[in-house]
């Protein structure tokens, strides 16, 4: 029994096949950017970017490996290390909640008190 084509020949299917077409485009775009973007900062920081780095650097495609280089190309004391060297944890900013009139006089009170004795 044959299979039935016509959905790959459809005019819904050839709109899906273009609309990837487009999107992989557009990623291919942005791991274009940020591999010349990993250079540049590592070259701005004045470490030798050999011919070899770049073509791994402009070989990747995938964002996410290409973003994790990106932070590190920031950090690392050597180009290459952006390929083995651990992203450092996150640093998490705790929120500064204003302190009202008698937190603050308390305060006050306290240096005055240390500054006598």
């Amino acid at each position: 029994m044959p299979i039935p084509t016509s959905f790959f020949r459809s005019e819904t299917s050839q709109r899906l096949r273009e609309e990837g077409r487009v999107e992989g485009r557009a990623e291919a775009k942005a791991a274009q950017a940020l591999g010349r973007t990993i250079i540049r900062v590592l070259e701005a920081r004045e470490l030798e970017v050999s011919e070899v780095f770049r073509e791994r650097v402009f070989d990747c495609v995938d964002l996410k490996v290409l973003d994790r280089w990106f932070r590190l190309a920031i950090l690392v004391a050597w180009a290459e290390a952006i390929f083995v060297a651990p992203l450092p944890p996150p640093r998490v900013i705790a929120p500064t909640v204003p302190k009202d009139e008698s937190e603050e006089a308390a305060e006050e009170e306290a240096e005055e008190a240390e500054e006598e004795d």
